[in-house]
Protein backbone atom coordinates (compact mmCIF):
# COMPACT_ATOMS: atom_id res chain seq x y z
CA UNK A 1 0.00 0.00 0.00
CA UNK A 2 2.88 2.32 0.98
CA UNK A 3 4.35 1.50 -2.63
CA UNK A 4 1.56 1.99 -4.05
CA UNK A 5 0.47 5.73 -2.54
CA UNK A 6 4.01 6.73 -3.34
CA UNK A 7 3.86 6.13 -6.90
CA UNK A 8 0.64 8.03 -7.16
CA UNK A 9 2.42 10.50 -5.38
CA UNK A 10 5.47 10.50 -7.71
CA UNK A 11 2.85 10.56 -10.97
CA UNK A 12 1.10 13.42 -9.96
CA UNK A 13 4.39 15.24 -9.27
CA UNK A 14 5.11 14.82 -12.72
CA UNK A 15 1.90 16.10 -14.08
CA UNK A 16 1.43 18.84 -12.29
CA UNK A 17 5.02 19.74 -13.03
CA UNK A 18 4.66 20.29 -16.06
CA UNK A 19 2.27 22.95 -16.03
CA UNK A 20 3.35 26.60 -16.25
CA UNK A 21 2.06 30.02 -14.85
CA UNK A 22 2.02 31.08 -18.32
CA UNK A 23 0.71 28.52 -21.13
CA UNK A 24 -0.75 28.95 -24.77
CA UNK A 25 -4.29 30.02 -25.14
CA UNK A 26 -5.96 25.99 -26.21
CA UNK A 27 -7.05 28.04 -29.31
CA UNK A 28 -3.41 28.85 -29.83
CA UNK A 29 -3.20 31.93 -32.73
CA UNK A 30 -0.41 34.74 -32.94
CA UNK A 31 -1.25 37.97 -35.00
CA UNK A 32 1.28 39.96 -36.66
CA UNK A 33 0.57 43.81 -37.96
CA UNK A 34 2.20 47.27 -38.42
CA UNK A 35 1.27 50.73 -39.11
CA UNK A 36 1.10 49.53 -42.85
CA UNK A 37 -0.73 45.71 -41.84
CA UNK A 38 -3.75 47.24 -40.19
CA UNK A 39 -5.60 45.59 -39.04
CA UNK A 40 -3.40 42.61 -38.15
CA UNK A 41 -3.51 39.20 -39.67
CA UNK A 42 -2.83 35.48 -38.08
CA UNK A 43 0.36 34.12 -39.11
CA UNK A 44 1.14 30.14 -38.87
CA UNK A 45 2.14 28.63 -35.44
CA UNK A 46 4.07 25.73 -35.40
CA UNK A 47 3.22 24.60 -31.67
CA UNK A 48 6.22 22.69 -29.66
CA UNK A 49 5.21 19.77 -28.01
CA UNK A 50 7.91 19.46 -25.60
CA UNK A 51 8.91 23.07 -25.56
CA UNK A 52 12.11 24.17 -23.90
CA UNK A 53 14.97 26.12 -25.30
CA UNK A 54 16.25 23.28 -28.07
CA UNK A 55 12.27 23.45 -28.74
CA UNK A 56 10.17 26.20 -28.91
CA UNK A 57 6.90 26.88 -30.77
CA UNK A 58 7.97 28.58 -33.96
CA UNK A 59 6.21 31.99 -35.01
CA UNK A 60 6.53 32.88 -38.67
CA UNK A 61 6.55 36.45 -39.63
CA UNK A 62 6.81 37.80 -43.59
CA UNK A 63 7.94 41.35 -44.01
CA UNK A 64 8.96 43.67 -46.63
CA UNK A 65 11.77 46.03 -46.87
CA UNK A 66 11.83 49.52 -47.38
CA UNK A 67 13.99 49.86 -50.84
CA UNK A 68 11.09 47.25 -52.29
CA UNK A 69 8.07 48.11 -50.95
CA UNK A 70 6.90 50.82 -53.55
CA UNK A 71 8.50 48.77 -56.33
CA UNK A 72 5.34 46.07 -57.46
CA UNK A 73 7.52 43.75 -59.53
CA UNK A 74 9.78 43.07 -56.58
CA UNK A 75 7.85 44.03 -53.35
CA UNK A 76 7.95 40.90 -51.63
CA UNK A 77 4.21 41.71 -50.51
CA UNK A 78 3.74 40.67 -54.11
CA UNK A 79 4.16 37.08 -53.12
CA UNK A 80 2.05 37.00 -49.94
CA UNK A 81 -1.24 35.42 -49.30
CA UNK A 82 -1.42 37.30 -45.94
CA UNK A 83 -4.10 38.62 -46.95
CA UNK A 84 -6.51 35.72 -47.48
CA UNK A 85 -8.14 34.87 -50.61
CA UNK A 86 -8.79 38.38 -51.44
CA UNK A 87 -5.99 40.48 -53.84
CA UNK A 88 -4.19 42.41 -54.24
CA UNK A 89 -1.97 41.40 -52.08
CA UNK A 90 -1.73 43.65 -48.59
CA UNK A 91 1.40 45.67 -47.36
CA UNK A 92 3.22 43.39 -45.03
CA UNK A 93 5.20 45.27 -42.21
CA UNK A 94 7.96 47.23 -43.61
CA UNK A 95 11.64 46.78 -42.15
CA UNK A 96 14.65 49.05 -43.49
CA UNK A 97 18.11 47.00 -45.09
CA UNK A 98 20.01 45.22 -42.38
CA UNK A 99 18.07 44.94 -39.14
CA UNK A 100 18.87 47.89 -37.22
CA UNK A 101 17.54 49.68 -34.32
CA UNK A 102 16.28 52.57 -37.26
CA UNK A 103 14.67 49.52 -38.95
CA UNK A 104 11.27 50.04 -37.46
CA UNK A 105 9.74 53.22 -38.74
CA UNK A 106 6.67 50.83 -39.85
CA UNK A 107 6.04 49.93 -36.26
CA UNK A 108 6.19 46.28 -36.45
CA UNK A 109 3.99 44.24 -33.68
CA UNK A 110 3.41 40.30 -33.13
CA UNK A 111 0.68 39.45 -30.69
CA UNK A 112 0.43 36.55 -28.59
CA UNK A 113 -2.45 34.81 -27.19
CA UNK A 114 -1.49 33.35 -23.67
CA UNK A 115 -3.48 32.50 -20.49
CA UNK A 116 -2.42 32.40 -16.92
CA UNK A 117 -3.40 28.94 -15.62
CA UNK A 118 -2.86 29.90 -11.72
CA UNK A 119 -5.41 31.03 -9.12
CA UNK A 120 -3.58 34.11 -8.28
CA UNK A 121 -2.45 37.41 -10.53
CA UNK A 122 0.84 37.20 -12.40
CA UNK A 123 3.02 39.51 -13.95
CA UNK A 124 4.14 38.84 -17.70
CA UNK A 125 7.80 39.36 -18.51
CA UNK A 126 9.17 38.46 -21.93
CA UNK A 127 12.83 37.90 -21.89
CA UNK A 128 14.68 37.79 -25.35
CA UNK A 129 17.84 37.43 -27.35
CA UNK A 130 18.86 37.18 -31.24
CA UNK A 131 19.35 33.86 -32.24
CA UNK A 132 23.45 34.31 -31.90
CA UNK A 133 23.47 35.88 -28.36
CA UNK A 134 23.84 33.96 -25.67
CA UNK A 135 21.87 35.67 -22.62
CA UNK A 136 18.33 36.39 -22.49
CA UNK A 137 17.53 40.18 -21.64
CA UNK A 138 13.88 41.53 -19.96
CA UNK A 139 12.66 43.21 -22.84
CA UNK A 140 10.15 46.42 -23.04
CA UNK A 141 8.06 47.57 -25.86
CA UNK A 142 4.82 45.06 -23.93
CA UNK A 143 1.37 47.11 -25.05
CA UNK A 144 -1.77 46.12 -23.94
CA UNK A 145 -3.93 46.28 -27.30
CA UNK A 146 -2.64 46.28 -31.18
CA UNK A 147 -3.74 50.34 -31.89
CA UNK A 148 -1.86 51.08 -29.17
CA UNK A 149 1.68 48.83 -30.07
CA UNK A 150 1.60 50.27 -33.75
CA UNK A 151 0.58 54.13 -32.13
CA UNK A 152 4.72 54.30 -31.70
CA UNK A 153 4.09 57.13 -28.97
CA UNK A 154 5.61 55.52 -26.39
CA UNK A 155 7.73 52.57 -25.73
CA UNK A 156 5.59 50.35 -23.92
CA UNK A 157 5.75 48.61 -20.30
CA UNK A 158 8.75 45.82 -19.23
CA UNK A 159 5.52 43.98 -17.84
CA UNK A 160 1.74 43.17 -17.93
CA UNK A 161 -0.68 42.16 -15.12
CA UNK A 162 -2.77 39.08 -15.32
CA UNK A 163 -5.64 37.86 -13.27
CA UNK A 164 -6.34 34.43 -12.68
CA UNK A 165 -6.84 32.05 -15.34
CA UNK A 166 -6.91 35.44 -17.46
CA UNK A 167 -6.63 34.84 -21.15
CA UNK A 168 -5.01 37.94 -23.46
CA UNK A 169 -3.19 38.60 -26.61
CA UNK A 170 0.18 40.47 -25.24
CA UNK A 171 1.75 42.42 -27.99
CA UNK A 172 5.47 42.58 -28.05
CA UNK A 173 6.72 45.92 -30.47
CA UNK A 174 9.57 44.52 -32.50
CA UNK A 175 11.66 47.95 -32.63
CA UNK A 176 11.98 48.44 -28.94
CA UNK A 177 12.82 44.41 -28.61
CA UNK A 178 15.83 45.69 -30.42
CA UNK A 179 16.46 48.69 -28.46
CA UNK A 180 16.21 47.18 -25.22
CA UNK A 181 19.75 46.71 -24.63
CA UNK A 182 20.50 43.89 -27.39
CA UNK A 183 21.77 44.62 -31.26
CA UNK A 184 19.39 43.41 -33.93
CA UNK A 185 21.85 44.75 -36.86
CA UNK A 186 22.38 42.26 -39.56
CA UNK A 187 24.77 42.50 -42.54
CA UNK A 188 23.03 40.26 -44.67
CA UNK A 189 21.78 42.43 -47.87
CA UNK A 190 18.43 42.52 -48.89
CA UNK A 191 16.69 41.67 -51.62
CA UNK A 192 14.23 39.46 -54.30
CA UNK A 193 17.30 37.26 -55.36
CA UNK A 194 18.82 36.94 -51.04
CA UNK A 195 16.23 37.77 -49.01
CA UNK A 196 16.91 37.47 -45.07
CA UNK A 197 15.99 35.10 -42.62
CA UNK A 198 16.34 36.08 -38.75
CA UNK A 199 15.36 34.75 -35.63
CA UNK A 200 14.27 35.77 -32.18
CA UNK A 201 14.31 34.00 -29.12
CA UNK A 202 11.53 34.61 -26.41
CA UNK A 203 11.03 33.29 -23.23
CA UNK A 204 7.46 34.77 -21.44
CA UNK A 205 6.60 33.88 -17.76
CA UNK A 206 5.21 35.56 -15.29
CA UNK A 207 6.15 35.93 -11.74
CA UNK A 208 3.68 37.12 -8.39
CA UNK A 209 6.01 40.05 -7.84
CA UNK A 210 7.58 42.65 -10.41
CA UNK A 211 11.28 42.17 -9.71
CA UNK A 212 12.70 42.76 -13.24
CA UNK A 213 13.69 46.17 -14.98
CA UNK A 214 14.05 46.49 -19.10
CA UNK A 215 17.46 44.73 -20.14
CA UNK A 216 18.09 42.80 -16.64
CA UNK A 217 19.38 39.95 -18.02
CA UNK A 218 17.78 36.82 -17.14
CA UNK A 219 18.53 32.53 -17.37
CA UNK A 220 15.34 30.81 -17.72
CA UNK A 221 16.42 27.88 -16.24
CA UNK A 222 17.19 29.63 -12.90
CA UNK A 223 15.18 28.46 -9.96
CA UNK A 224 12.90 32.04 -9.76
CA UNK A 225 11.38 31.60 -13.29
CA UNK A 226 12.55 28.13 -15.01
CA UNK A 227 9.27 26.58 -15.93
CA UNK A 228 7.25 29.90 -15.18
CA UNK A 229 6.52 30.40 -18.84
CA UNK A 230 6.86 29.51 -22.51
CA UNK A 231 9.69 29.44 -24.84
CA UNK A 232 9.42 31.09 -28.40
CA UNK A 233 11.34 31.58 -31.57
CA UNK A 234 9.99 34.56 -33.98
CA UNK A 235 11.30 33.48 -37.65
CA UNK A 236 11.35 36.84 -39.80
CA UNK A 237 11.84 36.39 -43.51
CA UNK A 238 11.45 38.14 -46.50
CA UNK A 239 13.19 35.35 -48.26
CA UNK A 240 10.82 34.83 -51.41
CA UNK A 241 11.38 32.12 -54.82
CA UNK A 242 11.00 33.62 -57.63
CA UNK A 243 10.46 30.59 -59.41
CA UNK A 244 7.06 29.27 -60.73
CA UNK A 245 5.05 26.27 -60.54
CA UNK A 246 4.72 24.42 -63.65
CA UNK A 247 0.88 23.60 -64.69
CA UNK A 248 1.32 20.52 -66.44
CA UNK A 249 -2.42 19.26 -66.66
CA UNK A 250 -6.00 20.30 -65.90
CA UNK A 251 -8.45 17.50 -66.13
CA UNK A 252 -11.78 17.38 -66.08
CA UNK A 253 -14.64 16.53 -62.94
CA UNK A 254 -17.55 17.16 -61.32
CA UNK A 255 -17.73 20.72 -59.47
CA UNK A 256 -13.99 20.55 -59.67
CA UNK A 257 -10.83 20.34 -62.05
CA UNK A 258 -7.65 18.22 -61.06
CA UNK A 259 -4.34 19.75 -61.40
CA UNK A 260 -1.51 17.91 -62.07
CA UNK A 261 1.87 20.27 -61.22
CA UNK A 262 5.62 20.59 -60.90
CA UNK A 263 7.53 23.48 -58.85
CA UNK A 264 10.76 21.16 -57.91
CA UNK A 265 12.67 24.42 -59.04
CA UNK A 266 11.83 26.08 -55.70
CA UNK A 267 13.30 23.25 -53.66
CA UNK A 268 15.72 25.02 -51.95
CA UNK A 269 13.42 27.84 -50.88
CA UNK A 270 10.55 25.86 -49.78
CA UNK A 271 11.95 22.77 -49.51
CA UNK A 272 9.54 20.92 -46.48
CA UNK A 273 8.62 24.40 -45.63
CA UNK A 274 5.75 24.48 -47.94
CA UNK A 275 1.82 24.39 -45.94
CA UNK A 276 -0.17 24.59 -48.89
CA UNK A 277 -1.66 25.10 -52.59
CA UNK A 278 -3.16 27.86 -54.40
CA UNK A 279 -5.30 28.35 -57.33
CA UNK A 280 -6.23 31.45 -59.09
CA UNK A 281 -8.89 32.01 -61.59
CA UNK A 282 -8.33 34.10 -64.65
CA UNK A 283 -10.90 36.38 -66.61
CA UNK A 284 -8.93 34.76 -69.70
CA UNK A 285 -5.84 32.33 -70.87
CA UNK A 286 -1.66 33.74 -69.63
CA UNK A 287 0.65 32.73 -71.03
CA UNK A 288 3.52 33.10 -68.39
CA UNK A 289 4.23 32.99 -64.70
CA UNK A 290 3.03 36.00 -62.57
CA UNK A 291 3.21 37.03 -59.32
CA UNK A 292 0.16 37.83 -57.04
CA UNK A 293 0.40 40.72 -57.59
CA UNK A 294 0.74 40.80 -61.63
CA UNK A 295 -2.21 38.18 -61.35
CA UNK A 296 -4.46 40.83 -60.23
CA UNK A 297 -3.53 43.25 -62.21
CA UNK A 298 -3.64 40.52 -65.46
CA UNK A 299 -7.11 39.76 -64.41
CA UNK A 300 -9.26 37.26 -62.14
CA UNK A 301 -12.52 35.85 -62.63
CA UNK A 302 -15.10 34.01 -60.31
CA UNK A 303 -13.09 33.02 -57.69
CA UNK A 304 -10.04 34.94 -57.05
CA UNK A 305 -7.98 32.54 -54.66
CA UNK A 306 -8.41 28.74 -53.44
CA UNK A 307 -6.59 27.55 -50.74
CA UNK A 308 -6.31 24.00 -50.24
CA UNK A 309 -4.35 23.42 -46.86
CA UNK A 310 -4.92 19.25 -47.21
CA UNK A 311 -1.84 19.98 -49.74
CA UNK A 312 1.39 20.22 -48.94
CA UNK A 313 3.78 19.53 -51.56
CA UNK A 314 5.98 21.06 -54.58
CA UNK A 315 5.19 18.68 -57.13
CA UNK A 316 1.95 16.67 -56.76
CA UNK A 317 -1.81 16.91 -57.69
CA UNK A 318 -4.55 18.22 -56.26
CA UNK A 319 -8.23 18.90 -56.68
CA UNK A 320 -9.41 22.58 -57.41
CA UNK A 321 -12.61 22.23 -55.00
CA UNK A 322 -16.00 24.27 -54.97
CA UNK A 323 -16.27 25.30 -58.90
CA UNK A 324 -19.58 25.72 -60.74
CA UNK A 325 -20.49 22.65 -63.32
CA UNK A 326 -20.27 23.90 -67.31
CA UNK A 327 -18.14 27.02 -66.40
CA UNK A 328 -14.90 27.69 -68.11
CA UNK A 329 -12.39 28.29 -65.99
CA UNK A 330 -8.32 29.23 -66.90
CA UNK A 331 -6.37 28.19 -63.38
CA UNK A 332 -3.26 29.13 -62.63
CA UNK A 333 -1.73 27.17 -59.17
CA UNK A 334 1.60 28.16 -56.74
CA UNK A 335 2.38 26.71 -53.79
CA UNK A 336 2.82 28.41 -50.56
CA UNK A 337 5.49 28.09 -47.53
CA UNK A 338 4.52 28.96 -44.18
CA UNK A 339 5.36 32.54 -44.42
CA UNK A 340 2.59 32.93 -46.78
CA UNK A 341 4.66 33.76 -49.50
CA UNK A 342 3.87 31.75 -52.35
CA UNK A 343 6.06 30.74 -55.63
CA UNK A 344 5.20 32.87 -58.82
CA UNK A 345 2.05 31.41 -60.09
CA UNK A 346 2.00 28.82 -63.70
CA UNK A 347 0.88 29.90 -66.31
CA UNK A 348 -2.92 29.14 -66.95
CA UNK A 349 -4.38 26.07 -68.29
CA UNK A 350 -8.59 25.88 -69.72
CA UNK A 351 -10.57 23.26 -67.71
CA UNK A 352 -14.80 22.98 -67.61
CA UNK A 353 -15.96 20.85 -64.57
CA UNK A 354 -18.85 18.47 -65.89
CA UNK A 355 -21.68 17.21 -63.54
CA UNK A 356 -21.09 13.83 -62.47
CA UNK A 357 -24.16 12.09 -64.64
CA UNK A 358 -22.89 14.01 -67.55
CA UNK A 359 -19.23 12.64 -66.70
CA UNK A 360 -19.97 8.98 -66.40
CA UNK A 361 -22.65 9.08 -69.62
CA UNK A 362 -19.74 10.54 -71.13
CA UNK A 363 -16.66 8.17 -70.59
CA UNK A 364 -18.90 4.80 -70.21
CA UNK A 365 -16.68 3.15 -68.00
CA UNK A 366 -19.73 3.94 -64.98
CA UNK A 367 -17.42 1.98 -62.29
CA UNK A 368 -13.97 3.16 -63.10
CA UNK A 369 -15.09 6.93 -64.12
CA UNK A 370 -16.47 6.96 -60.92
CA UNK A 371 -13.84 5.91 -58.85
CA UNK A 372 -11.12 8.16 -60.62
CA UNK A 373 -13.82 11.00 -60.62
CA UNK A 374 -12.11 12.84 -63.34
CA UNK A 375 -10.10 11.96 -66.87
CA UNK A 376 -7.63 9.94 -66.02
CA UNK A 377 -5.13 7.83 -68.55
CA UNK A 378 -6.14 4.71 -66.46
CA UNK A 379 -10.03 5.36 -67.96
CA UNK A 380 -8.70 5.94 -71.62
CA UNK A 381 -6.94 2.55 -71.65
CA UNK A 382 -9.69 0.50 -70.74
CA UNK A 383 -11.74 2.55 -73.30
CA UNK A 384 -9.02 1.48 -75.26
CA UNK A 385 -9.73 -1.97 -74.70
CA UNK A 386 -13.25 -1.91 -74.79
CA UNK A 387 -13.17 -1.12 -78.80
CA UNK A 388 -10.26 -2.37 -79.66
CA UNK A 389 -10.28 -5.87 -78.28
CA UNK A 390 -14.05 -6.68 -76.57
CA UNK A 391 -15.60 -5.00 -79.38
CA UNK A 392 -14.29 -7.76 -81.52
CA UNK A 393 -15.34 -10.75 -79.99
CA UNK A 394 -19.30 -11.88 -79.17
CA UNK A 395 -18.35 -12.84 -75.93
CA UNK A 396 -17.01 -9.49 -75.30
CA UNK A 397 -19.93 -7.31 -77.03
CA UNK A 398 -22.35 -9.25 -74.35
CA UNK A 399 -20.62 -8.43 -71.75
CA UNK A 400 -20.20 -4.68 -72.53
CA UNK A 401 -24.38 -4.72 -73.18
CA UNK A 402 -24.22 -6.88 -69.48
CA UNK A 403 -22.60 -3.96 -68.29
CA UNK A 404 -24.15 -0.85 -69.57
CA UNK A 405 -27.65 -2.23 -68.61
CA UNK A 406 -26.29 -2.80 -64.99
CA UNK A 407 -23.20 -0.42 -64.08
CA UNK A 408 -25.57 3.04 -63.87
CA UNK A 409 -27.47 2.09 -61.33
CA UNK A 410 -24.51 1.32 -58.98
CA UNK A 411 -22.01 4.05 -60.46
CA UNK A 412 -23.71 7.30 -58.09
CA UNK A 413 -23.43 5.19 -55.00
CA UNK A 414 -19.17 4.32 -55.95
CA UNK A 415 -18.71 7.98 -56.87
CA UNK A 416 -20.15 9.53 -53.22
CA UNK A 417 -18.31 6.29 -51.23
CA UNK A 418 -14.67 6.49 -50.54
CA UNK A 419 -14.33 3.46 -49.86
CA UNK A 420 -15.84 1.53 -53.21
CA UNK A 421 -13.96 3.84 -54.81
CA UNK A 422 -10.31 3.19 -53.53
CA UNK A 423 -11.90 -0.49 -54.25
CA UNK A 424 -12.45 0.76 -57.90
CA UNK A 425 -9.50 2.31 -58.24
CA UNK A 426 -7.07 -0.38 -56.70
CA UNK A 427 -8.54 -2.83 -58.83
CA UNK A 428 -7.64 -0.61 -62.11
CA UNK A 429 -4.62 -0.03 -61.36
CA UNK A 430 -4.22 -3.72 -60.69
CA UNK A 431 -5.46 -4.44 -63.86
CA UNK A 432 -3.89 -2.15 -65.84
CA UNK A 433 -0.93 -3.32 -64.19
CA UNK A 434 -1.40 -7.30 -65.31
CA UNK A 435 -2.95 -5.88 -68.99
CA UNK A 436 0.09 -3.99 -69.80
CA UNK A 437 3.06 -5.92 -67.92
CA UNK A 438 1.76 -9.28 -67.03
CA UNK A 439 3.27 -11.08 -69.85
CA UNK A 440 6.68 -9.94 -69.22
CA UNK A 441 6.19 -10.85 -64.95
CA UNK A 442 5.32 -14.15 -66.43
CA UNK A 443 7.97 -14.65 -68.50
CA UNK A 444 10.32 -13.63 -65.86
CA UNK A 445 8.96 -15.94 -63.45
CA UNK A 446 9.03 -18.52 -66.60
CA UNK A 447 13.25 -17.63 -66.96
CA UNK A 448 13.16 -18.33 -62.87
CA UNK A 449 12.42 -21.81 -63.04
CA UNK A 450 13.80 -22.62 -65.75
CA UNK A 451 16.94 -21.32 -64.53
CA UNK A 452 15.95 -23.20 -61.49
CA UNK A 453 15.52 -26.38 -63.29
CA UNK A 454 18.84 -26.43 -64.55
CA UNK A 455 20.55 -25.47 -61.35
CA UNK A 456 18.72 -28.89 -60.00
CA UNK A 457 20.08 -30.54 -63.10
CA UNK A 458 23.76 -29.36 -62.78
CA UNK A 459 23.66 -30.48 -59.34
CA UNK A 460 22.51 -34.04 -59.80
CA UNK A 461 25.10 -34.22 -62.74
CA UNK A 462 27.82 -34.13 -59.94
Amino acid sequence: MRILLGFLTLFFTLITAQAADIELQEDYKAYWGSTSLNPSRSVYVKESSSNGTSDPHLIYLPFDITELATDEANSTSAYSVLGGETLPPIQLPIISSGLSDGMFSDNPCVGIYIKNTTDFTRYVYIAGKMAEEALYKVSGGIFSTFAACIAGTSSGEDHLSMSSHQERVLWLHLGVFCSSGRQCNSTDSFGVASGIEKDLDLYIFGLSSEDYGIATEVTPSNDTISGKGQYFELKLSSLISTYATELDDLTRGDERLHATFDGENNESLFGDGVLMNIAVSYAAPVASSLTLQEAYDAGVDDFVLKFFEDESTLAGTFDVMGLTNGHSYNIGVAAVNKYYFSTRVSPSLAGKPLAIEAFLDEKSCFFLSAGFKTDHYVLDYFRYVRDHFLKKFAWGRAFISFYYAEAPRYAMDIYYSPFWSFCIRSAAYVGYFLLNYGLWFLSFLGLGGVARLFYKSRLKAK
